[in-house]
Parts: structure tokens; sequence; C-alpha cells
């Protein structure tokens, strides 16, 4: 009986601050109304055009778990994620199922809503110099010469493709799926594309390293 009564009085005590705690969580994510029907490639251009970004699949999962993705099947059920499968290829996310497809990203028209965080703006200013083990923090997505440039401005470069996957093997790149999927690597496929990983497979592939975004984070100069 006095277990049981310490234990109630513990959930009385705890459970208000696990309450607060999620609700402040939810409240760092902003979400813009439905904007529309168009290309995954119109899409990412439309918010980055606001300072925003296309949610991930895991953010998608997040919110639907937390019953946020209710109110929203009102303007569609399908709608475009961040995380590319391929060089013209990108995932969606499908509100009622909670599932994902691949779909061509010039060509197919999917519903769309950008997302932002109260603390989006502090963490892309400290992100080059937020450095866990031999990793940078995320530093966005852009093209994979400008990934390029980023690294070396900040004493870093980009991964090669085995770094990459052997990070992926290590469970390194667990944490980053929250902000994509596709990440350059150093590694170029014929001039003017470039390989990339898929952190939630560790699958690699390539984009067009021109014109594609990809996702960026840098590893520590040998020796460092």
């Amino acid at each position: 009986m006095k277990l049981i009564n310490y234990l109630g009085i513990l959930i009385l005590l705890y459970l208000p601050l696990y309450l607060f705690s999620e609700s402040q969580n939810q409240d760092l994510v902003k979400w813009t109304e439905a904007l529309g029907r168009m290309s995954l490639v119109e899409a990412k251009g439309k918010c980055s055009s606001m300072k925003m970004k296309l949610p991930t699949r895991a953010e998608w999962k997040s919110a639907k778990a937390n019953g946020m993705t209710d109110s929203m099947k009102k303007d569609g059920i399908d709608f475009w994620t961040s995380d590319g499968y391929s060089e013209e290829y990108g995932f969606d996310f499908d509100l009622n199922s909670g599932t994902s497809g691949y779909y061509e990203s010039k060509g197919i028209l999917k519903q769309v809503r950008c997302i932002t965080t109260s603390n989006q703006t502090k963490e892309e200013t400290n992100a080059a110099k937020t450095i866990t083990g031999k990793w940078s923090g995320y530093l966005g997505q852009m093209k994979w010469d400008d990934a390029k440039n980023k690294c070396a401005s900040i004493g870093m470069r980009l991964p090669t493709r085995e770094e990459a996957i052997n990070a992926f093997k290590s469970g390194e790149t667990k944490a980053w799926e929250s902000d994509g999927d596709g990440y350059w690597t150093s590694d170029e496929f014929t001039k003017g594309n470039a390989y990339y990983i898929v952190v939630a497979s560790g699958f690699a592939s390539h984009y067009g390293g021109g014109e594609d975004l990809g996702h960026v984070r840098c590893m520590v100069l040998s020796g460092k």
C-alpha cells in the first residue's frame, strides 16, 4: 500500500512537468497553412523564400502522433517532405496512413506546408560552431560546390561516401534524420554530379551538384 501511495505522489508531481515540457516542444515548431499543390522543386523554393523549410518525414510522424495533422486533412492527405530518395525523386507523407512513398520531384504535384522553429535562426547561426566529436552541426541545404566551400570556410570538409556510410553503420547519423535525409559527400560521380547518402537507410546515390540541394554536415580535417 505504501508503494502504491508513493507511486501516486510521483505521478502527481512529475506528470504536469512532463506535459508542460511536451507542450513547450510542440510550441517551438511553427507550421504555415496549406500553400497549395505544387512540385517538390517548387515546394522547396516556396519554403526557402519564406525563410522556412519542408518538414522531414520524422517531423510529419511526430505531428501525426501528437494529433496535429487531423485538422490538416481538409486540405489533402498527401504532403511533400524535405527527404530525397534520389536525384529526381522525393518522399511524401500520407496523413491517413502515416506512410511515405517516393515521387518525381518535378512532375508530380502534392500539397505543401512549411515549418520553422523558434530557435531556427539561432541554430543556423551557431551550427558551424557546434561540433560533436568529428562532425559539425547541421548547416542546411545547398548545392554541392556551396557545401564544399561552406565546410572549407569553417576549417572542415565534406565526408567521403565511405565515411558517411560508416557513420550510418555506427548509428551516428540517426540523430540527423530530423534535419533531412540526403547528405552530400565529397565524392564526385561525374563532372557536375556528386554522391550523397540517405541517412535513414545508408543508401548512396548521386545528385546534380550544380542544381540540386543536399543537406550538409562537415567533418573535422584529419589531424584536428
